[in-house]
This record gives structure tokens, C-alpha cells and sequence, in this order.
């Protein structure tokens, strides 16, 4: 899922920088866990991940 970051941090697992208003890419269980954090909410969803549809076959 992609996430907008709203205040910059520091990833404690990748240990990457991330600034305001950049865009990103995580998994839905490390958005939870950017946001439950003791700082709040450092990141904001954009867009959900589509799920695949299924295909209807005609016989």
C-alpha cells in the first residue's frame, strides 16, 4: 500500500530517513505499526490495495 509521510522520521527497521510529503511504499502491517507508535500518526494512507477480481468463464 502506499502512504504519505506526515512528519519526517527515522524507519527503525530500514533504518532509512523519511521527509514530509514523501510518498512510500509499505505493507499494511507496517503501516500499523508506523502509526501505533507513542508519536501518533506519522503516515497517511493514499490508496488501498486493489484485490484481484475474479474472471467469470463462459461455457
Amino acid at each position: 500500500m502506499r502512504v504519505k509521510v506526515l512528519r519526517p522520521f527515522k524507519d527503525r527497521h530500514t533504518k532509512e530517513r523519511y521527509a514530509k510529503g514523501q510518498i512510500i511504499t509499505v505493507t499494511e502491517k507496517r503501516f500499523k505499526e508506523i502509526n501505533g507508535g507513542p508519536h501518533g500518526a506519522l503516515v497517511l494512507l493514499i490508496d488501498e490495495p486493489e484485490k484481484p477480481k475474479a474472471k467469470k468463464t463462459r461455457k
